[in-house]
């Protein structure tokens, strides 16, 4: 941008506006070109993103956001991210308060190709990493498998019952970062009891607008 658009947008007197400039192009932040000059990023822009994903805590951004979830469905709320190389791990969870639920010990692992987690992350991974995690299975259990994922990629959250523990259901969304690269996941899980067709319903918008609020504190910026 030039100095008269830069200048319209931030309504900043134009002598405060060129200190600031000065000052960030010191820095690295900025670079200028061309007659009338203009301006853009600088490559210390770069360092800084990488020192912000360095920096976040996944666990940290997402805590708020997965207490108002629970406190909103009462069942346990879980957050995993990748286990390379074929697995997810947990690394949060808020247990529900009901007397029948279902619990796993933090640090607990499994692989992507089961549970509902497991398939939003996989669903959004690279094709190798898809084939990988296939390896070993049956071909009836790829073929459900990729059935799954192309639901997940069209539906953006997945439902699954019993796949993991015996009764119980759980519905997952993925995150993503600010490259769209598969962050996590974040699942409800229930005795599927609890957790039927009209449950699911009411469930399914909190749970999706967790996960997108949680990308975006992330760096995400898709949709």
């Amino acid at each position: 941008m030039g100095i008269g658009e830069l200048q319209q947008r931030l309504e900043l007197p134009r002598p405060t506006l060129y200190r600031m400039l000065a000052a960030l192009e010191q820095k690295g932040l900025l670079s200028w070109f061309g007659d009338p000059r203009r301006y853009r990023l600088g490559h210390k822009v770069l360092e800084l993103s990488r020192s912000w994903q360095r920096s976040f805590d996944l666990v940290e951004i997402s805590q708020p956001v997965l207490e108002r979830l629970w406190q909103a469905c009462d069942e346990t709320v879980m957050l995993f991210v990748p286990n390379p190389p074929h697995g997810r791990m947990l690394v949060h969870e808020i247990r529900s308060s009901k007397p029948l639920n279902y619990s796993r010990p933090i640090g607990y692992v499994a692989p992507l190709t089961i549970g509902a987690a497991g398939k939003v992350m996989l669903a959004f991974a690279s094709d190798d990493e898809v084939r990988r995690a296939c390896e070993g299975l049956t071909d009836n259990e790829r073929r459900k498998l990729q059935t799954d994922i192309q639901r997940v990629r069209k539906d953006r959250y997945f439902a699954a019952s019993g796949e993991v523990l015996a009764g119980a259901m759980s519905v997952a969304a993925p995150l993503f970062g600010h490259d769209a690269e598969v962050l996590g996941a974040v699942a409800v899980v229930g005795p599927e009891m609890r957790m039927n067709g009209a449950v699911r319903e009411r469930l399914l918008p909190q749970l999706i607008q967790a996960t997108q609020e949680i990308s975006r504190a992330a760096g995400y910026a898709g949709a």
